[in-house]
């Protein structure tokens, strides 16, 4: 439980980042550059939040274990989600 609590708080702290640097810093500093920056800080935090979603997967057995680089892993429960999406709406 501790690897989807810790996963969970860096994903809340790259959006954290994200959201300051879009409507803090970026209208003061009006700077293109930052824009690379907020793109990072979301991308860190949609992988951060797709971890703990793969850490309460296997902690429930849903899934089985997988190695520390498990990129595909992610790929197959995005395509869930998106055939779950698909059959409900």
């Amino acid at each position: 439980m501790e690897e989807i609590s810790n996963a969970l708080k860096d994903a809340n702290r790259l959006l954290r980042i994200a959201d300051h640097l879009t409507y803090v810093t970026y209208p003061l500093v009006k700077d293109n550059k930052l824009i690379i920056a907020i793109a990072e800080s979301l991308n860190g935090a949609m992988i951060k939040a797709m971890d703990a979603l793969l850490y309460y997967d296997r902690y429930y057995k849903r899934i089985m274990h997988f190695p520390s680089d498990f990129t595909y892993l992610k790929e197959i429960a995005l395509l869930d989600i998106i055939l779950i999406e698909n059959i409900w709406y």
